[in-house]
């Protein structure tokens, strides 16, 4: 199983590199983008590297404070207590114990923190931005052959199964048993089909991912995943098409960049044969949150005519690994919302097509009319101008609506 894994632009500029190992012509528009993009790798791998070695040191003094007080967890009297002469250890005991205070946390609380770090930036040097590193090699595939099918396993735990298993509960965890959460729907079964690493998602295994699905009889499939870069983009439209031609719904999270993708790239998307045609299948969704002036999250990707509605996705409680629960920030939290109430709604109306779904899902939001703040900056904007519906998801009404359409 992979799990860290290159970003589409590192192992784009891993394949340029051999396109243009006896350098390019400095004029030529493409070489110039590779350059760029070269660039742009190593200043991040770069980094990253600085960030990890820098956290190791901390982690280091973490190991001598432990060794010093003779405990694996040291409460924040005891490291204001350590004697010294002001070198980093005591500064840092000194300083970790005001954080244990102020905080309500404790040390291993701070020391899994730091580790967490660590393992962020170690994979982003190592995984992320590595162009030498290549995961195919564990999954021993021919990825020169986009319609390759049948390889990988059935492992769908991995090496860390808590994206998947938040997402699975916001769509269908157990409701009315006082447990966690109640998922947004009731009447539905999960299909598990894992096609994303720690690091972007590869076209090939995206395709095969909707084809198994609609294959085994998936009738919405929410894609909790999206990249900035594209491998094979024809590849993924054929899949797109294929889950159309059999009446699946495909909803998909538009991205956690604040950015506008009217304008900027983000893929996979609803956007087939190069502009020709559209998927009338897929749906985009933005992240809403509570307040009323900032309800479109900071971070959430946006776009007038490529995201279609906004659901909520800023602290959102569900399930996580090991009987476990969590908040989670994301538009790969609103995009199965939106798919649980797509669920909701087919399992009541199993008549709907998936196209008429959508429009339902669209038509029956809650309409906002007042100017929010424009996610990543501090400008106001009407809401209108960040999704197609310009609307907030709203089950109750798409019940409703359903229930009208369908009389």
């Amino acid at each position: 199983m992979v799990g860290g894994d290159n970003l589409e632009i590192t192992r784009l500029v891993a394949k340029w590199d051999q396109d243009y190992k006896d350098g390019g012509d400095i004029n030529d528009a493409s070489y110039q983008f590779y350059l760029k993009m070269k660039e742009d790798v190593q200043k991040n791998r770069d980094r990253a590297l600085a960030s990890y070695n820098k956290i190791n040191k901390v982690s280091e003094v973490l190991t001598q404070l432990k060794e010093m007080l003779g405990k694996e967890n040291p409460t924040a009297e005891e490291l204001e207590n350590i004697s010294g002469d002001g070198n980093m250890i005591t500064v840092l005991g000194k300083g970790i114990a005001k954080m244990m205070k102020q905080q309500g946390t404790s040390f291993t609380d701070f020391e899994e923190e730091i580790k967490g770090q660590a393992d962020y930036f170690y994979n982003k040097a190592n995984f992320h931005y590595n162009t030498e590193f290549n995961s195919r090699m564990i999954v021993q595939d021919d990825y020169s052959n986009s319609s390759e099918r049948y390889y990988g396993n059935w492992d769908v735990v991995g090496p860390d199964a808590g994206h998947g298993t938040h997402v699975a509960g916001i769509i269908g965890a157990k409701r009315g048993n006082g447990i966690g959460l109640d998922g947004v729907a009731d009447h539905m079964k999960i299909m598990v089909v894992r096609v994303v690493p720690d690091g972007d998602e590869r076209d090939k295994d995206v395709a095969n991912g909707i084809r198994y699905a609609v294959d085994m009889g998936a009738q919405i499939i929410n894609m909790s995943f999206g990249k900035g870069y594209k491998w094979d983009k024809n590849i993924v439209d054929s899949a797109v098409a294929y889950a159309e031609s059999k009446g699946v719904l495909l909803v998909h999270a538009a991205g956690n960049n604040s950015s506008n993708n009217d304008i900027k790239g983000n893929y996979p998307n609803d956007t087939l044969w190069g502009g020709k045609t559209f998927a009338s299948n897929w749906i985009e969704i933005g992240a809403s949150q509570l307040k009323k002036k900032d309800l479109a999250t900071g971070f959430s990707n946006y776009g007038k005519d490529n995201v279609d509605i906004f659901s909520p996705g800023r602290d959102i409680y569900s399930s996580i690994p090991d009987n476990k629960y969590a908040y989670f920030n994301g538009t790969s939290m609103a995009a199965p919302v939106a798919a649980g109430v797509a669920a909701l709604v087919w399992s009541r109306y199993p008549e709907l097509t998936a196209v008429q779904l959508k429009e339902i899902i669209m038509e029956s939001g809650k309409k906002i009319r007042n100017k929010v703040i424009l996610p990543g900056t501090s400008d106001k904007i009407r809401f209108k101008e960040l999704c197609r519906s310009g609307r907030l998801i709203n089950a109750y009404n798409a019940l409703k609506l359903a229930d009208e359409k369908t009389k």
